[in-house]
């Protein structure tokens, strides 16, 4: 069993698999038994050997970085309900033993606080769509479970966002703003922008990308990346209704592409690092903004940087079809090599 990926169910309802649940008075998610979506990878699981226990298996969800976990953390309890919680091989609430049990099977755990042990119910509450999912103490109590194989699902990796070890790849060191001009006396010429340096100039080698970009903008609980075919290789078409105009500079909010937040002492997503998990009730989303340009005549052998002076809160950045950086940072500005003579970009908000 180990390393393969299962549909969960009730011995006698095979229609009722294992899935995460939220119960109303419980702080985490938890779980239940209901009926199975096809192509909902959150009702799958994937069994990982524990090293040195025979039959003992965590239950990786196949939606993401979470595990069946039995919250056996109070010695008093003799009964409760299992959570959804961030995998830990090592923690032995997730340390699950499968045991026979007629033609089905039985799921148990240890508690390391008494070292008792708890097995997996079931019942029907009215408050839940299908069958709950409980733990007891008795061994007369426990669920009969089959287990059917279905094929491996890819458990996606953090991102670049949720790693607190990469922030920037192949981007320029921070520096002071300038505006490069060919020579000196070029830059004097400039007399508006040498007197008013926020203004735009008019003899550097300078190339403004401000004005209008194609956009395509996606809504959800976790930041969904448009791939090559659809956004970032070369040839893709932006025309047809996924696609918009959007002004750039701009604030997507204030252009009516999700809710406007104002946050001042808390955060619109869970305690759960590394991971950006909305709150309840919040989304995120993300702006894939694209834009075909060519470089003005002579600087064909010159060193180009692609300049942001802000992307709320990181952006992958492609040219001609391949990724060339990633930034950080929501408030400050980012150079990045340019190799070629037209740039796509990608800006993704995986928080505000």
């Amino acid at each position: 069993m180990n390393g393969k990926t299962y549909l969960i169910s009730l011995g006698y309802d095979n229609n009722s698999v294992l899935t995460p649940y939220k119960y109303s008075w419980l702080r985490d998610t938890g779980l239940a038994f209901q009926t199975y979506t096809e192509g909902n990878d959150s009702q799958k699981w994937k069994l990982v050997a524990v090293a040195g226990k025979s039959d003992c298996y965590q239950f990786v969800n196949a939606d993401g970085e979470d595990a069946l976990d039995m919250a056996l953390n109070d010695p008093n309890k003799t009964w409760g309900w299992p959570c959804l919680w961030r995998q830990t091989i090592t923690n032995p609430n997730q340390q699950v033993y499968i045991t026979k049990n007629g033609n089905g099977y039985r799921l148990s755990a240890v508690s390391a606080r008494n070292g008792q042990t708890y097995y997996i119910t079931t019942g029907s509450i009215s408050s839940v769509n299908g069958y709950y999912c409980g733990y007891e103490n008795s061994e007369a109590s426990a669920a009969t479970l089959q287990f059917k194989e279905v094929p491996a699902v890819v458990i996606p990796e953090g991102g670049d966002w949720e790693n607190a070890k990469i922030y920037e790849r192949n981007k320029e060191r921070a520096h002071a703003t300038y505006m490069p001009y060919p020579s000196t006396k070029a830059m004097k010429a400039d007399g508006q922008r040498y007197d008013k340096p926020w203004l735009e100039p008019t003899g550097a080698n300078y190339l403004s990308l401000n004005g209008t970009w194609k956009l395509r903008w996606s809504e959800g609980p976790k930041p969904v990346l448009l791939g090559k075919d659809d956004f970032w290789g070369d040839g893709v078409s932006t025309e047809g209704s996924a696609w918009n105009e959007i002004n750039v500079p701009s604030c997507l909010e204030m252009n009516g592409y999700g809710e406007p937040m104002y946050v001042n002492v808390d955060y619109p997503f869970e305690d759960r690092q590394p991971y950006i998990r909305m709150k309840a009730g919040l989304k995120n989303s993300v702006g894939s903004y694209r834009r075909d340009f060519n470089l003005p005549e002579g600087w064909e052998n010159k060193r180009v940087f692609l300049h942001f002076d802000g992307i709320y809160s990181a952006a992958y950045v492609y040219v001609n079809g391949n990724e060339i950086g990633y930034t950080e940072e929501q408030t400050m500005s980012a150079s990045l090599i340019l190799p070629n003579t037209f740039a796509l970009v990608r800006t993704m908000l995986p928080y505000r």
